[in-house]
């Protein structure tokens, strides 16, 4: 379904095997949500955001992660976000796991709604 490059990597999510009315989440970077957006134009594209770059750093750095690799990962993530930008239908702050969480189930909530009555989906 779609695939990208990373780090000499190939990574990549194949077409799944359903009828239509299943609900699929991925976990995809920028260049996925360009594609599923693409091949499923009415899809659902939500970004889920750090609450800061201080904050994304700091994960990093609890994680081990050396300080040359946190400015190249942080810089690589400005670029994802603003690619992203472009095809998502809405942004999520991460700043509290269970808020989010909710907010992303309303949101599907509501496109579930809204495409059952024959519109879009919109954009937040």
């Amino acid at each position: 379904m779609e695939w990208a490059e990373f780090n000499g990597n190939l990574y990549g999510t194949p077409l799944p095997d359903h009828q239509g009315s299943t609900d699929l989440l991925l976990e995809i970077d920028s260049q996925g949500a360009h594609s599923i957006k693409k091949l499923f134009p009415d899809s659902l594209v939500v970004l889920l955001l750090s609450p800061s770059e201080d904050s994304l750093r700091e994960r990093m750095r609890q994680r081990g992660d050396d300080e040359a690799h946190i400015d190249a990962r942080v810089r690589l993530a400005k670029k994802e976000i603003a690619s992203a930008r472009e095809v998502a239908d809405y942004e999520v702050i991460n700043l509290d796991l269970d808020r989010a969480v909710a907010e992303i189930a309303s949101m599907i909530y509501k496109a579930r709604e809204s495409k059952s009555r024959g519109g879009d989906i919109g954009r937040g």
